[in-house]
């Protein structure tokens, strides 16, 4: 990945602040388009939360053992039922 600089901006007295118009359209980003605010170590990374099918991370994280990603796919489905009742 290498990275490319490009003019800052600065942040207004309520937290805000303008993404460059470059990167807006690099990245067809528009009113109303959310991002997501990733702490690192020393800098914020911003990104576009995916819309993509879970299917598409498959092997992204590397686990050990085999996974019922079935049962884990329930299990997460579950708990949101009880959190929404």
């Amino acid at each position: 990945m290498s990275a490319t600089f490009t003019k800052g901006s600065t942040i207004s007295a309520k937290g805000q602040f303008t993404l460059p118009k470059k990167l807006r359209e690099k990245y067809n980003i528009n009113k109303g388009t959310r991002l997501r605010f990733i702490p690192e170590k020393d800098y914020i990374k911003i990104v576009i939360p995916a819309t993509a099918d879970i299917d598409d991370f498959y092997g992204f994280i590397k686990v050990e053992g085999p996974q019922d990603f079935d049962a884990i796919r329930e299990s997460v489905r579950l708990e949101r039922v009880r959190e929404n009742h």
